[in-house]
């Protein structure tokens, strides 16, 4: 019986090896995992900062950018910027609409801009990073960067009034 026993033991550890083998190889074929791809659209300073302070802002990069190549084939000036206004406004607004009404029912704050189809989220969370993120119509999410301009420094002769 025991010998019955160990040969049980050792068809059910080679059934399991087996098994093991053949779904492994499907693991790691699906296990490029999903989450890798949408962390990977992330800016590392806005994962910092959400891991730091719980909310930060941060902008949301559309992936449908508008053609303005038609424009080329306009005569004045006034065509082609009217043509690349309309294109920008148009495209951010028909890729931006799902995005926006998904942030909308999250109770998001965020301002919309259309020249760079793009996004701006104030005080968003972790969970809503990361849904926003997985998103196909996102290309990036990337931070609110603060730049600090330095102080003019006046020339030699200043002028006594202001000129212009």
């Amino acid at each position: 019986m025991n010998t019955r026993k160990s040969s049980l033991s050792i068809a059910a550890g080679l059934m399991t090896i087996i098994l093991l083998a053949t779904l492994l190889p499907l693991a790691t074929v699906t296990a490029t995992p999903p989450e890798q791809e949408v962390l990977d659209k992330i800016e590392p300073l806005v994962l910092e900062e959400i891991s730091l302070q719980g909310r930060t802002d941060y902008f949301i990069w559309m992936a449908e950018k508008a053609d303005l190549s038609p424009a080329e084939q306009l005569q004045t000036k006034e065509e082609k910027g009217r043509f690349v206004f309309n294109a920008l406004r148009e495209t951010a607004e028909r890729s931006q609409a799902p995005l926006r009404a998904y942030l909308d029912a999250q109770g998001a704050d965020y301002q919309a801009f259309y020249i760079a189809n793009k996004i701006l989220v104030r005080g968003g969370d972790e969970a809503l990073l990361l849904a926003v993120a997985a998103r196909a119509d996102v290309a990036r999410v990337t931070a609110n960067h603060v730049f600090q301009l330095d102080e003019p420094i006046p020339g030699p002769n200043p002028p006594a009034h202001t000129q212009a």
